[in-house]
């Protein structure tokens, strides 16, 4: 979004619920990259974990983005669990529910991922936050294993981000699992396939021309 000279067709911004302006200041102040009047840019704007929070939230930061970008198509959508990945192949999301973990990540919202696990009906017991984009060293790894192995906890999960990077299949002497999330509109997706739509016709008819 930030790149100017870049074309595009089509720009969607996404707002994350739970920290939807960046504490209102930009970075290294606040998280926002640009004011929030730069949304006036934007085609669509999508409201991600919207199930996180109250409809009046939801509400109020739509009518904050309206009041910069009335003309933008509005979507919501909640970031849900689909399967649980394990060495031996997928496993089903409600295999945590009521089991005591070890939860880690290194993402830009980890309290999401914490609530992704609490709603699976996971106990997490143990929880380690991690900088976003978290290259893992092996120091790390050994660090993670003394903290399992001094825990009383039935199985170790982390982001899918996060297994890609680890190449284990269990630290400590726990298997570790990873939570597969992928989004669920909740308003606006036949707005937004639209404008999709409409983008890609434009793009057939210039290159017809």
């Amino acid at each position: 979004f930030q790149h100017r000279r870049l074309a595009r067709d089509l720009d969607i911004v996404l707002i994350d619920a739970l920290e939807p302006f960046g504490f209102g200041h930009l970075f290294p102040r606040g998280t926002l990259r640009e004011p929030v009047a730069a949304l006036r840019r934007a085609q669509v704007v999508c409201l991600t974990r919207a199930d996180m929070i109250e409809p009046a939230a939801r509400h109020a930061i739509r009518q904050r983005v309206m009041q910069v970008a009335p003309q933008i198509v509005w979507c919501e959508v909640m970031h849900a669990p689909t399967r649980l990945l394990t060495a031996k192949g997928d496993d089903v999301v409600g295999a945590l529910r009521g089991r005591r973990c070890a939860a880690f990540c290194g993402i830009g919202n980890p309290a999401g991922f914490r609530l992704t696990l609490e709603k699976m009906g996971a106990q997490v017991v143990a929880w380690r936050e991690l900088p976003d984009h978290y290259a893992y060293a092996r120091g790390d790894l050994a660090a993670l294993d003394a903290w399992v192995s001094a825990t009383d906890v039935e199985a170790v999960v982390c982001t899918h981000k996060d297994w890609v990077k680890l190449e284990r299949t269990q630290i400590g002497d726990r298997r570790l699992l990873a939570v597969v999330v992928e989004m669920e509109f909740q308003q606006g997706q036949a707005e937004l396939e639209a404008a999709v739509r409409e983008v890609v016709h434009a793009g057939q008819l210039n290159r017809r021309a």
